[in-house]
């Protein structure tokens, strides 16, 4: 603001500085006008005043005419600077609009070309990023609208919401296999007497590798609604694209590492049980407390809680001996923490089961191919009016370091 001010205060001392040249320019215009008769008695006056021999006063008058017009012309460009530095000070940054997926498609030349040809031959379409890079609880990763009756007046089922992938860190990969090294060290420094050997710090690397694996499905619509944009924008985000998202959600949980499935952090291996012997619970946030401050205790910090809407909703319901409930200082379900730890709620995530941990640290999501969309006709598509559109993601994921993440069942008592 001081600098905005300081800019207006400039404008205004060089527009006085204007009106003063022009008035200045207007009187010398007039002398230069003045018939030839005037001219010579303004000479002669000059002549006397100032002493000045065979001058040419209108000569002169006119030297300075052009002289204070291009001074003029110099402070109208400085104001015109002024203003346009000022304008920018002023100017209030817009929001930027992030498109959803069938948004996007639409709206690439890839789309536009296609629609062009009429919708004939094949089209593919890649977006930039697979998956969100960013771990905001406040904004989980969703496409499109969450059920409810959409623009296109489609009355939509609930939409899963997509919030469990963004937990994890993310690689972009070339090849269809990646490899992975948990790295264990053992630390052994101390305090060494003169002459004494020192101790050793080992250090161990398992070097691993993962499978890229494809998640895709597929639909068919009519010529005439894939020619409808906004018809097409809410089968590519609130179907296809969401499918293929979803999917990859529920993997990133309970994969079983089988034929074409991710190992998800639920299988054996891929997580490490806190909460037996993590001290007696007679509930259920005794039991996350418990494992919570035994994984801080291993020196894992910006932890997560997942677990499923039924077992919050149990937790929220909570009471003591005196049918008070527990939530006031431990519970809260407008910021949605446990002891302050920010809680995840998601249908992927099996009830009575629970997952704590630093998800970033713990799992990678590997990208080969961000989201795609193929367009083709395939069988009798032609003859039947139809065009076929598939979603695509090709991906790997691997538990990376199994100490930052615990998985098991909400069960109490005896622990």
């Amino acid at each position: 603001m001081a600098e905005l001010e300081e800019i207006l205060g400039a404008i205004g001392e060089v527009g006085k500085k204007v009106d003063d040249l022009g008035a200045r320019v207007t009187a010398l215009e007039e002398v230069a006008t003045e018939p030839e008769e005037a001219k010579e008695e303004i000479k002669e006056e000059i002549k006397d005043e100032v002493k000045v021999e065979d001058a040419d006063c209108g000569d002169k008058k006119e030297e300075e005419i052009k002289k204070s017009s291009d001074e003029i012309a110099k402070l109208q460009q400085r104001i015109l600077t002024l203003e346009q530095k000022g304008a920018k000070l002023m100017q209030v940054e817009q929001p930027k609009i992030r498109l959803t997926k069938g948004a996007e498609f639409v709206n690439s030349n890839a789309f536009k070309n296609f629609e062009k040809s009429n919708f004939k031959g094949h089209m593919s379409y890649e977006f930039a990023k697979a998956t969100p890079l960013t771990n905001n609880l406040a904004e989980p990763y969703s496409v499109g609208t969450i059920g409810g009756v959409s623009d296109q007046g489609f009355v939509e089922d609930p939409k899963v919401v997509l919030n469990i992938e963004n937990l994890f860190a993310h690689a972009p990969i070339a090849d269809n296999t990646f490899l992975y090294m948990p790295l264990t060290v053992t630390g052994n420094a101390g305090f060494v007497a003169e002459g004494s050997d020192k101790p050793e710090t080992t250090f161990k690397v398992d070097a691993k590798t993962g499978q890229v694996k494809t998640i895709a499905t597929w639909t068919k619509v009519s010529e005439q609604l894939f020619a409808d944009k906004s018809q097409l924008i809410n089968i590519l985000d609130n179907n296809l694209t969401h499918a293929v998202d979803v999917t990859v959600q529920n993997q990133l949980i309970s994969g079983d590492g089988t034929g074409e499935n991710l190992s998800g952090i639920s299988k054996a291996g891929n997580f490490t049980d806190y909460a037996t012997g993590s001290g007696t619970a007679t509930n259920t946030v005794d039991l996350l407390r418990n494992v919570a401050f035994k994984m801080r205790g291993a020196n894992i910090d910006n932890l997560t809680i997942v677990l499923n809407w039924s077992d919050w909703s149990a937790l929220l319901g909570l009471k003591s001996t005196t049918n008070e409930y527990l939530i006031n200082g431990i519970l809260d379900p407008v910021k949605q923490t446990i002891y302050g730890i920010p809680v995840v709620l998601s249908s992927a995530m099996t009830a009575g089961k629970f997952a704590m941990g630093n998800f970033k640290m713990g799992g990678i999501v590997f990208d080969k191919t961000a989201m795609s969309l193929e367009i083709d006709r395939t069988g009798d598509d032609f003859t039947k009016n139809l065009i076929t559109i598939r979603a695509e993601r090709r991906l790997g994921f691997a538990v990376v370091q199994p100490k930052a993440i615990c998985y098991g069942a909400l069960t109490v008592g005896g622990e």
